[in-house]
């Protein structure tokens, strides 16, 4: 069967997803106090109002250990400090805490303005030599989402372009300075780009404090169809005031590809989570069910419910009622998700970690050729270590 076939059976029983309300209330007691503080100051739509006397509560418990972890969550594994700033501040935080949240929203923002600029420079050299690149995530996700390049941690300007331009954008990267931080697999030029086991080249310039990848393709694992396959995936952004516009994914593509890229990385990073909960809520049910339906036909659906399911319980964003509800494997696959979050080693380097991970991707894959796909990615990265992007 192919992989879009079975991307398209229909699930098991039908109606909207039963308890998610009750799961947002439930699920970060088996949590740390710290996480749980982090998720529910960040929640979205009808549950950030349920969960104002919990945050109180919480907050209130905390000890000073606990709240230097809760600056290590925000800041170092989930970055996600300058959405949280606000209202931890209004909870009278230990000084150091509140201190180190600050410096690090104030770096997101001056490093927000930053890449803005380096994208404009890229985009003048790029478009000189007829390259439209595809910008993702990273300052312009910020400004769709929650209207400001501040209010994002990113380490990184992520430009797609295509085959045939592939090894001129390089060439155009390499020569503003920026020198690549590896070199090329053996082999690789024999390949397209997008064929390569490494989808991007990873560039970094002297004194600059974000890096600039150059991707082949949107989705990581070889064979998957991308943001170009998937119906009404891109649209422009505007750049300022300035007259520029940028091809970025539409809101379609962004919860397609933050699905995908955060399954890629078993949601080690709530951030990616608090965006799709984002996204939901400003979507409409007639609109999500054009999304899924669209995610289906490139063999992302299973990804996308996965990762809205898992975006309610934690942050509260609400199930699409036209969607069927989960089935027994998507909330399986989600729970175990949810119960490696909380481990504080989960993310890192460390060959176990490395191993849960690939693990849990295993269980979250929906078809042969995913998993197939999963394992030649995989080879590499129990063999190097990877960290999440």
């Amino acid at each position: 069967m192919a992989p879009h076939e079975r991307e398209n059976m229909p699930d098991r029983g039908a109606g909207p997803c039963r308890g998610t309300t009750e799961s947002f209330r439930a699920l970060p007691h088996s949590w740390p106090r710290e996480l749980r503080l982090l998720v529910r100051c960040i929640a979205v739509g009808v549950a950030a109002e349920n969960a104002r006397a919990e945050v109180v509560g919480l907050a209130a418990a905390l000890r000073a250990e606990e709240w230097e972890r809760f600056g290590d969550l925000a800041i170092d594994r989930h970055r996600v400090a300058p959405v949280v700033l606000r209202q931890v501040a209004a909870l009278a935080p230990p000084a150091k805490t509140l201190a180190r949240l600050q410096v690090a929203a104030m770096d997101a923002a001056l490093s927000g303005l930053r890449q803005k600029a380096e994208t404009l420079r890229m985009l003048d050299a790029l478009g000189a030599a007829g390259i439209e690149p595809l910008l993702l995530k990273g300052w312009a996700l910020a400004e769709r989402l929650h209207g400001s390049a501040a209010l994002r941690q990113s380490r990184d300007i992520d430009l797609l372009v295509g085959d045939a331009e592939f090894e001129t954008a390089a060439g155009i990267v390499a020569g503003l300075g920026y020198r690549p931080a590896q070199s090329p697999a053996a082999g690789a030029a024999r390949r397209r780009p997008s064929e390569r086991a490494v989808k991007d080249i990873e560039f970094t310039i002297p004194g600059n404090d974000f890096t600039l990848e150059l991707h082949a393709r949107s989705i990581a694992y070889r064979g998957w169809p991308g943001l170009a396959a998937l119906k009404a995936g891109t649209c422009v952004h505007e750049i300022d005031d300035t007259g520029r516009r940028i091809a970025v994914p539409s809101a379609r593509g962004d919860l397609v590809f933050l699905s995908v890229h955060g399954m890629q990385h078993v949601f080690s990073r709530l951030r990616w989570l608090h965006d799709i909960a984002t996204l939901v809520e400003m979507r409409s049910d007639a609109d999500l069910a054009g999304d899924l339906a669209a995610a289906r036909r490139i063999a992302a659906g299973r990804f996308v419910r996965i990762a809205v399911a898992l975006a309610g319980t934690v942050f509260g964003s609400r199930w699409p009622e036209p969607w069927p509800r989960p089935t027994f494997s998507e909330r399986m696959a989600a729970r175990l998700i949810l119960a490696a979050v909380a481990r504080e080693d989960f993310a890192g380097p460390q060959r176990r970690a490395a191993m849960r991970r690939v693990a849990l991707k295993f269980v979250v894959a929906g078809t042969l050729r995913q998993r197939l796909s999963l394992l030649d990615r995989s080879r590499r990265v129990l063999m190097a270590g990877h960290k999440p992007g």
